[in-house]
């Protein structure tokens, strides 16, 4: 049984990092193209490496992250046309989304 609580420990961890992580993204507490170490990150929220690059793949699932082979994490840097597609996305959905909650 206790080899049932180390794995769903690591989870709620690799969780609460991501959460935080992406709250200071988010926030522009990371710069464009700044890299994440993953030793640095599991010294912050004091937890061993493995929970931290589990949450750098649940922000890489969100776009937030960029998991590169051999170098660890960055946050990514767009470029205009991915910015611009971006805003154009938006703009098509947020109408959508205010119609649809109504």
């Amino acid at each position: 049984m206790s080899s049932d609580v180390a794995p769903a420990a690591e989870a709620v961890s690799s969780q609460r990092i991501a959460a935080a992580l992406r709250e200071t993204i988010l926030a522009g507490g990371y710069a464009p193209g700044e890299r994440l170490f993953q030793d640095v990150v599991a010294e912050q929220f004091g937890t061993s490496r493995i929970p931290v690059r589990e949450a750098f793949r649940i922000l890489e699932s969100e776009g937030l992250t960029e998991v590169l082979p051999n170098k660890g994490a960055r946050v990514p840097a767009l470029d205009l046309y991915e910015v611009d597609t971006y805003y154009r996305m938006r703009e098509r959905l947020e109408p959508l989304t205010l119609a649809e909650s109504l």
